[in-house]
């Protein structure tokens, strides 16, 4: 097959109370939409795989390790493999993020 579509509301959600949604994976490449309510936040936890999040709208704190970034609609965020991190949602309104995970 030469490509494919998927949207967000048919995405496969993944495992966990939040809520994201699987939009593309392969061996190299997974593409999330990360769903994040007012209040609502992810433990700090660490990947095996570079991130790079892009937020679509609201605003959030993004914690790497001890370090806490305030994320607004539009900024782009890489982070790297085996460091910590966690998003909460510190807006009024939704917070979402497009998380595109990039394996080796």
């Amino acid at each position: 097959m030469t490509h494919s579509i998927t949207s967000l509301e048919s995405a496969p959600p993944v495992q966990g109370t939040l809520d994201g949604r699987i939009l593309f994976t392969s061996d190299r490449f997974e593409v999330v939409h990360l769903t994040l309510k007012p209040g609502e936040g992810m433990e700090l936890h660490s990947m095996p795989f570079e991130v790079v999040f892009f937020v679509r709208e609201g605003e959030g704190t993004l914690r790497i390790e001890e370090e806490r970034l305030h994320a607004i609609a539009g900024d782009c965020i890489h982070v790297e493999h085996g460091v910590k991190r966690g998003w909460k949602n510190t807006g009024e309104q939704l917070l979402k993020v497009m998380v595109l995970k990039l394996r080796k």
